[in-house]
């Protein structure tokens, strides 16, 4: 299974591209405008340099308060088609300013047949639906589909032999997850709740220190540092740009280790590995 998982990284790490912020001048292939990097991998996996690729949000960014620039502005202007994550906060907000000057371009909802989670519908509260569902290989499936079915007409191409190549990488990752999680029950903690549908589809149990989007009161806080303690938390994960030392903080408190990753970065196969072998550790 090591093999396997070190292949589907080779694999997909040969396949790498660049990804254009802006379009051509000429426009030769259409134009794709995606909210996040990670979306770009898929875009590439699917329909290679049949498509140009404008990334919104830099992976350094937060998309909770990220503002495009006048250029990627201009480059929705251009583009044949928005993949959306869906429920995404930058989409959000965004939305309708992006598509305003862009009657040709297409917004394609990639969350299409997802069931999605409340960021705390697993405290019994309902907020805005949690948006990180390509983090659960279960869930990255469909949303693969609905971008390769989002493609074709602007491509004018069959995804289908591609998108089988696809799924059986991501199918890899999903056996590697059934796997360990049949050998024993894994609880982690995390800062941001970014591993929702991960733990939903593989019967894990996330703590988180974020609550809500805030930082959580001391008492909250302790009391999620408590239960960790009490389930057996041997690590913490933390997303780059959130605050390391409150991680560092809380793994100590529970004598885990703080694992970081890049949940939104655009080398998938790479966050993924990260995410199997801190469990597998």
């Amino acid at each position: 299974m090591h093999n396997m998982l070190r292949s589907v990284i080779a694999t997909a790490t040969a396949a790498f591209f660049m990804v254009s912020c802006a379009p051509n001048a000429q426009k030769s292939r259409p134009l794709i405008s995606v909210s996040l990097p990670v979306e770009a991998y898929f875009v590439e996996r699917i329909a290679g340099d049949a498509v140009d690729v404008n990334i919104m949000i830099p992976q350094s960014a937060g998309h909770g308060d990220y503002t495009p620039r006048p250029s990627q502005m201009r480059s929705i202007a251009q583009s044949d088609a928005y993949l959306a994550i869906g429920p995404l906060d930058f989409e959000q907000t965004w939305r309708e300013r992006l598509t305003a000057n862009a009657d040709s371009m297409k917004w394609i909802d990639l969350s299409s047949g997802i069931e999605m989670l409340n960021e705390d519908e697993h405290e019994g509260h309902h907020h805005a639906a949690n948006p990180h569902y390509w983090l659960s290989p279960k869930q990255v499936r469909t949303m693969a589909a609905n971008m390769a079915k989002a493609l074709e007409p602007v491509c004018k191409m069959n995804f289908d032999s591609v998108l089988a190549v696809l799924n059986a990488e991501i199918d890899v990752f999903d056996s590697l997850l059934t796997s360990l999680t049949k050998e024993r029950h894994i609880n982690f903690m995390i800062y941001h709740p970014a591993l929702d549908y991960l733990a939903r589809d593989y019967g894990m149990k996330q703590f988180e220190i974020e609550k809500h989007g805030n930082a959580p009161s001391p008492q909250t806080y302790m009391g999620e540092i408590e239960n960790a303690r009490k389930n057996g938390v041997s690590v913490v994960f933390v997303q780059q740009g959130y605050d390391q030392q409150k991680a560092q903080s809380a793994a100590e408190m529970i004598g885990a280790r703080v694992v970081e990753f890049s949940p939104e970065g655009i080398d998938w196969p790479a966050t993924m590995n990260i995410i199997i072998e801190s469990f597998r550790q």
